[in-house]
């Protein structure tokens, strides 16, 4: 693979990274807001949020390969998804637990993000 064709994948790898960690904040957001007494709707629209970030973690997970079979010292990368269970019990149950749950697995999310984004953007710039 070329350089600029390794730079354009980083930065694609980046704008997915955007736009997930942009569905995960907000979704933290409505966590608190559910956690004060949001009820129904305000899980829902915060389990909207989770699943459009979800739905780019395969996305993101085969462009990660890609890069790292170019890259060899590319380390793997986890993100603990939230879980179709998670999500039940956090709609059925709907109490300060599973809110608080739920709000850690976010934050967690956007904590492993965050440095894969910095990872990828220093390795772009040493591209």
């Amino acid at each position: 693979m070329e350089k600029f064709e390794l730079k354009n994948l980083c930065d694609k790898i980046i704008e997915n990274i955007d736009f997930m960690l942009k569905e995960y904040k907000s979704s933290k957001n409505w966590g608190i807001f559910d956690m004060i007494g949001g009820g129904l709707i305000a899980s829902l629209v915060k389990h909207n949020k989770i699943n459009k970030a979800n739905s780019m973690f395969s996305k993101l997970n085969e462009d990660l390969k890609l890069l790292k079979s170019e890259i060899k010292y590319l380390e793997d990368f986890k993100l603990d998804e939230i879980s179709n269970l998670d999500k039940f019990l956090d709609i059925g149950f709907d109490n300060i637990f599973s809110d608080i749950y739920i709000q850690n697995k976010i934050k967690s999310s956007i904590d492993k993000l965050e440095e894969l984004r910095c990872t990828i953007e220093e390795l772009k710039n040493n591209i």
